[in-house]
């Protein structure tokens, strides 16, 4: 897989994340319970554990 087709996929689900506004502190956050956030996350959390283990 290409690194412009990875960053596609991450922008499809960062833009498929609705956004909720946090009443505590008045700010549009992205909505933790969706899906497309959960796998984008999970995302990151892999591309920080390769990072480590290349280290």
């Amino acid at each position: 897989m290409k690194e412009y087709e990875k960053e596609e996929i991450i922008r499809y689900l960062i833009d498929n994340t609705p956004m909720i506004l946090d009443i505590e502190d008045n700010n549009l956050k992205y909505d933790t319970r969706n899906i497309h956030y959960k796998i984008y996350k999970y995302i990151k959390e892999l591309k920080e554990e390769i990072k480590k283990l290349r280290r």
